[in-house]
Protein backbone atom coordinates (compact mmCIF):
# COMPACT_ATOMS: atom_id res chain seq x y z
CA UNK A 1 0.00 0.00 0.00
CA UNK A 2 1.36 3.32 -1.10
CA UNK A 3 0.10 6.34 0.44
CA UNK A 4 2.64 8.92 -0.45
CA UNK A 5 2.69 12.83 -1.79
CA UNK A 6 3.25 13.65 -5.57
CA UNK A 7 6.58 15.19 -5.07
CA UNK A 8 9.65 13.54 -6.95
CA UNK A 9 12.23 12.23 -5.15
CA UNK A 10 10.41 12.39 -1.30
CA UNK A 11 12.07 10.80 1.12
CA UNK A 12 10.54 7.43 2.29
CA UNK A 13 9.23 6.18 4.99
CA UNK A 14 8.30 2.26 5.54
CA UNK A 15 5.97 1.22 8.13
CA UNK A 16 6.37 -2.99 8.07
CA UNK A 17 4.01 -4.25 9.82
CA UNK A 18 3.87 -8.56 9.33
CA UNK A 19 0.95 -10.12 10.56
CA UNK A 20 -1.12 -7.40 9.61
CA UNK A 21 -4.06 -9.90 8.28
CA UNK A 22 -5.96 -8.31 5.35
CA UNK A 23 -9.09 -10.59 6.51
CA UNK A 24 -9.19 -9.14 9.72
CA UNK A 25 -9.17 -5.44 8.26
CA UNK A 26 -12.54 -3.97 9.09
CA UNK A 27 -14.80 -0.66 9.35
CA UNK A 28 -15.44 -1.00 13.11
CA UNK A 29 -11.96 -2.34 14.44
CA UNK A 30 -9.77 -0.97 11.80
CA UNK A 31 -11.44 2.27 10.01
CA UNK A 32 -8.16 4.04 9.19
CA UNK A 33 -6.80 1.29 7.72
CA UNK A 34 -9.71 -0.33 6.04
CA UNK A 35 -10.34 3.42 4.06
CA UNK A 36 -6.66 3.44 3.01
CA UNK A 37 -7.11 0.11 1.06
CA UNK A 38 -10.64 1.63 -0.37
CA UNK A 39 -8.98 4.75 -1.59
CA UNK A 40 -5.44 4.37 -2.13
CA UNK A 41 -2.84 1.66 -4.62
CA UNK A 42 -2.84 -1.51 -2.99
CA UNK A 43 -0.03 -3.81 -4.18
CA UNK A 44 0.18 -7.80 -4.23
CA UNK A 45 2.95 -9.12 -3.20
CA UNK A 46 4.43 -12.98 -3.75
CA UNK A 47 5.55 -13.79 -0.53
CA UNK A 48 8.83 -16.18 0.00
CA UNK A 49 7.79 -19.34 1.96
CA UNK A 50 10.33 -18.25 4.41
CA UNK A 51 10.14 -17.66 8.50
CA UNK A 52 12.46 -14.67 8.26
CA UNK A 53 11.55 -12.07 5.27
CA UNK A 54 13.53 -8.82 5.84
CA UNK A 55 17.10 -9.64 4.86
CA UNK A 56 15.42 -10.65 1.45
CA UNK A 57 13.48 -7.31 1.65
CA UNK A 58 15.88 -4.74 2.50
CA UNK A 59 19.02 -7.02 0.42
CA UNK A 60 16.93 -8.06 -2.90
CA UNK A 61 18.78 -11.65 -2.23
CA UNK A 62 17.01 -15.27 -1.16
CA UNK A 63 17.25 -16.84 1.90
CA UNK A 64 19.89 -20.02 0.25
CA UNK A 65 21.98 -16.72 -0.19
CA UNK A 66 21.41 -14.17 2.76
CA UNK A 67 21.57 -17.56 4.78
CA UNK A 68 19.52 -15.64 7.70
CA UNK A 69 17.87 -18.52 9.68
CA UNK A 70 19.45 -21.36 7.35
CA UNK A 71 21.38 -23.87 7.83
CA UNK A 72 23.75 -25.72 5.27
CA UNK A 73 25.19 -29.59 4.92
CA UNK A 74 28.27 -29.94 5.66
CA UNK A 75 30.33 -31.69 2.74
CA UNK A 76 31.79 -34.42 4.68
CA UNK A 77 28.09 -35.54 5.35
CA UNK A 78 26.45 -34.95 1.86
CA UNK A 79 27.24 -38.97 1.37
CA UNK A 80 24.90 -39.90 4.60
CA UNK A 81 25.44 -39.45 8.04
CA UNK A 82 27.75 -42.38 9.39
CA UNK A 83 26.01 -44.82 12.05
CA UNK A 84 26.82 -44.39 15.61
CA UNK A 85 26.71 -46.88 18.18
CA UNK A 86 23.69 -46.24 20.54
CA UNK A 87 22.68 -43.11 18.55
CA UNK A 88 20.30 -41.64 20.63
CA UNK A 89 21.74 -42.79 24.18
CA UNK A 90 23.03 -39.18 24.94
CA UNK A 91 20.09 -37.39 23.47
CA UNK A 92 18.40 -36.12 26.77
CA UNK A 93 22.33 -35.58 27.89
CA UNK A 94 23.34 -33.13 25.71
CA UNK A 95 19.59 -31.71 25.02
CA UNK A 96 19.80 -31.08 28.56
CA UNK A 97 23.23 -29.02 28.84
CA UNK A 98 21.83 -27.05 25.56
CA UNK A 99 19.23 -25.86 27.40
CA UNK A 100 21.11 -25.08 30.29
CA UNK A 101 23.35 -23.15 28.09
CA UNK A 102 20.46 -21.52 26.25
CA UNK A 103 18.64 -20.20 29.68
CA UNK A 104 22.31 -18.59 30.48
CA UNK A 105 23.47 -17.09 27.19
CA UNK A 106 20.20 -15.88 25.19
CA UNK A 107 22.79 -15.82 22.27
CA UNK A 108 22.90 -19.14 21.83
CA UNK A 109 20.60 -20.48 19.40
CA UNK A 110 19.82 -23.91 18.98
CA UNK A 111 19.22 -25.79 22.13
CA UNK A 112 18.03 -28.83 22.36
CA UNK A 113 19.30 -29.87 18.43
CA UNK A 114 21.50 -33.25 19.87
CA UNK A 115 25.58 -32.55 19.19
CA UNK A 116 25.33 -36.25 16.56
CA UNK A 117 22.93 -34.33 14.96
CA UNK A 118 24.25 -30.29 15.23
CA UNK A 119 27.74 -31.49 13.99
CA UNK A 120 26.24 -31.84 10.16
CA UNK A 121 25.58 -28.44 9.69
CA UNK A 122 26.78 -25.22 9.50
CA UNK A 123 24.77 -22.87 11.30
CA UNK A 124 23.81 -19.36 9.57
CA UNK A 125 21.71 -18.06 12.24
CA UNK A 126 20.30 -14.12 13.34
CA UNK A 127 17.94 -13.19 15.54
CA UNK A 128 15.74 -10.73 14.97
CA UNK A 129 16.38 -9.12 18.33
CA UNK A 130 20.11 -8.79 17.01
CA UNK A 131 19.06 -6.03 14.48
CA UNK A 132 19.02 -3.44 17.68
CA UNK A 133 22.79 -4.16 19.02
CA UNK A 134 24.19 -1.41 16.38
CA UNK A 135 23.50 0.05 13.14
CA UNK A 136 25.85 -2.25 11.23
CA UNK A 137 23.74 -5.11 12.28
CA UNK A 138 21.53 -4.50 9.07
CA UNK A 139 24.34 -3.56 6.43
CA UNK A 140 24.40 -6.45 5.26
CA UNK A 141 23.78 -10.44 5.25
CA UNK A 142 26.86 -12.87 4.29
CA UNK A 143 28.60 -10.42 2.18
CA UNK A 144 25.16 -9.34 0.06
CA UNK A 145 24.76 -5.50 1.28
CA UNK A 146 21.60 -4.02 2.05
CA UNK A 147 19.81 -0.76 1.24
CA UNK A 148 21.00 0.23 4.37
CA UNK A 149 24.40 -0.44 3.21
CA UNK A 150 24.46 0.86 0.10
CA UNK A 151 22.45 3.94 1.74
CA UNK A 152 24.75 5.06 4.49
CA UNK A 153 23.70 7.51 6.83
CA UNK A 154 20.62 8.66 4.45
CA UNK A 155 19.21 5.44 5.54
CA UNK A 156 17.66 4.26 9.22
CA UNK A 157 16.36 1.20 10.69
CA UNK A 158 13.70 0.91 13.25
CA UNK A 159 12.36 -2.06 15.03
CA UNK A 160 10.26 -2.75 18.49
CA UNK A 161 7.82 -5.35 19.79
CA UNK A 162 6.48 -3.43 22.12
CA UNK A 163 2.92 -1.39 21.59
CA UNK A 164 4.13 0.61 24.86
CA UNK A 165 6.94 1.84 22.35
CA UNK A 166 4.70 3.32 19.37
CA UNK A 167 3.76 6.95 21.56
CA UNK A 168 7.41 7.94 21.79
CA UNK A 169 8.58 6.68 17.72
CA UNK A 170 5.03 8.59 17.14
CA UNK A 171 7.20 11.45 18.67
CA UNK A 172 10.03 11.30 16.42
CA UNK A 173 9.34 9.91 13.06
CA UNK A 174 9.83 10.70 10.13
CA UNK A 175 13.45 12.06 10.85
CA UNK A 176 14.53 14.60 8.98
CA UNK A 177 17.14 14.96 6.44
CA UNK A 178 17.15 11.12 5.82
CA UNK A 179 16.34 9.69 2.55
CA UNK A 180 14.72 6.25 3.58
CA UNK A 181 13.53 5.14 7.25
CA UNK A 182 12.72 1.09 7.70
CA UNK A 183 9.62 0.62 10.61
CA UNK A 184 9.76 -2.60 11.63
CA UNK A 185 6.41 -2.70 14.14
CA UNK A 186 6.88 -6.45 15.51
CA UNK A 187 4.70 -5.63 18.03
CA UNK A 188 1.06 -6.86 15.99
CA UNK A 189 2.56 -10.10 14.55
CA UNK A 190 4.74 -11.05 17.83
CA UNK A 191 1.14 -10.61 20.37
CA UNK A 192 -0.69 -12.30 17.90
CA UNK A 193 1.51 -15.74 18.20
CA UNK A 194 -0.14 -16.06 21.41
CA UNK A 195 -3.45 -14.57 21.77
CA UNK A 196 -4.56 -15.16 17.67
CA UNK A 197 -7.68 -17.11 19.38
CA UNK A 198 -8.43 -14.50 21.91
CA UNK A 199 -10.75 -12.06 20.12
CA UNK A 200 -11.14 -9.32 22.56
CA UNK A 201 -7.85 -9.14 22.92
CA UNK A 202 -7.06 -9.40 19.30
CA UNK A 203 -9.43 -6.22 18.31
CA UNK A 204 -7.40 -4.06 21.18
CA UNK A 205 -4.07 -5.04 19.41
CA UNK A 206 -5.36 -4.21 15.88
CA UNK A 207 -7.09 -0.89 17.12
CA UNK A 208 -4.04 0.41 18.45
CA UNK A 209 -2.19 -0.72 15.15
CA UNK A 210 -4.75 0.89 12.97
CA UNK A 211 -4.22 4.35 15.62
CA UNK A 212 -0.59 4.19 15.44
CA UNK A 213 -0.68 3.93 11.33
CA UNK A 214 -3.04 6.86 11.07
CA UNK A 215 -0.94 9.21 13.21
CA UNK A 216 2.49 8.20 11.56
CA UNK A 217 1.12 8.79 8.12
CA UNK A 218 -0.56 12.34 9.01
CA UNK A 219 3.10 13.19 10.09
CA UNK A 220 4.39 12.03 7.21
CA UNK A 221 1.91 14.21 5.11
CA UNK A 222 2.85 16.97 7.65
CA UNK A 223 6.45 16.66 6.30
CA UNK A 224 6.51 15.61 3.06
CA UNK A 225 7.54 12.11 3.56
CA UNK A 226 6.51 9.27 1.11
CA UNK A 227 4.89 6.64 3.43
CA UNK A 228 4.86 3.04 2.66
CA UNK A 229 2.62 0.36 4.16
CA UNK A 230 4.09 -3.19 3.64
CA UNK A 231 2.54 -6.59 4.78
CA UNK A 232 3.99 -9.72 4.04
CA UNK A 233 1.79 -11.90 5.43
CA UNK A 234 -1.33 -12.75 7.84
CA UNK A 235 -1.65 -15.45 10.47
CA UNK A 236 -3.48 -18.27 10.58
CA UNK A 237 -4.88 -20.31 13.66
CA UNK A 238 -3.03 -23.59 14.58
CA UNK A 239 -5.50 -26.53 14.36
CA UNK A 240 -3.34 -29.20 14.17
CA UNK A 241 0.23 -31.08 14.05
CA UNK A 242 2.27 -32.70 11.71
CA UNK A 243 4.42 -35.51 13.52
CA UNK A 244 7.20 -35.27 10.98
CA UNK A 245 9.92 -36.69 12.90
CA UNK A 246 8.03 -39.58 13.37
CA UNK A 247 6.75 -40.31 10.53
CA UNK A 248 10.34 -40.62 9.02
CA UNK A 249 11.58 -42.46 11.42
CA UNK A 250 8.73 -44.91 10.80
CA UNK A 251 9.35 -45.38 6.99
CA UNK A 252 11.77 -47.94 6.97
CA UNK A 253 14.54 -45.60 5.53
CA UNK A 254 17.25 -45.21 7.47
CA UNK A 255 18.63 -42.30 8.87
CA UNK A 256 22.09 -42.54 7.10
CA UNK A 257 20.41 -42.22 4.00
CA UNK A 258 19.37 -38.70 4.65
CA UNK A 259 19.26 -35.73 7.00
CA UNK A 260 16.73 -33.08 8.08
CA UNK A 261 16.84 -29.80 9.53
CA UNK A 262 13.18 -28.55 11.57
CA UNK A 263 12.88 -25.32 13.24
CA UNK A 264 9.53 -23.18 13.15
CA UNK A 265 7.15 -23.65 10.72
CA UNK A 266 9.60 -24.96 8.26
CA UNK A 267 11.72 -28.29 7.50
CA UNK A 268 14.40 -29.15 5.05
CA UNK A 269 15.64 -32.11 3.82
CA UNK A 270 18.80 -33.56 2.50
CA UNK A 271 18.53 -37.06 0.64
CA UNK A 272 21.73 -39.12 -0.22
CA UNK A 273 20.36 -42.06 -1.81
CA UNK A 274 18.26 -42.55 -4.74
CA UNK A 275 15.59 -43.95 -3.48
Amino acid sequence: MNTSSESQGAPVLVCYVPGLDARRLEATTTPYLHELRRHLPVINIRTLPSTELVPTIVSGTLPHQHRVWQVSLRPEFRVGAPRTPLPRVTDAVTSTAQLVHHFFDRGYDLAVIPRRRRRRFDLHRFKYTRRLESEGAMQDFAGYPSIFGLLGDEAHYEFTKDFDALPALLQRLPTEGRALEFLEMYALDLFQHWHLDDEPAMREALMRTDGFVRELHARCNTRGVRFVLLVDHGQERVVGTVPLVQTLRRSGIPESEFSYFVELASARLWFHTER
